[in-house]
């Protein structure tokens, strides 16, 4: 049997159960990173004359970081 039919067969666990709200608390806090980096981006452009480039470079990073 291969691995996924097994894993789609498995009786949920507790485990299971605590992994999920964890795992969606993850996804929460990567959407609150970009949405920081969003609001940031102008603010840091104003402030340190940085170009669209750099802008881009540094909304990148946060992607990346999120990785």
């Amino acid at each position: 049997m291969p691995l996924t039919e097994a894993m789609d067969g498995a009786p949920m666990s507790r485990f299971h159960v605590r992994f999920w709200p964890l795992a969606g608390l993850g996804i929460l806090l990567d959407d609150f990173d970009f949405f920081i980096i969003g609001v940031a981006n102008p603010l840091v452009a104003k402030d340190f004359a940085v170009g669209s480039a750099l802008q881009g470079l540094i909304s990148a990073a946060a992607i990346v970081g999120a990785m």
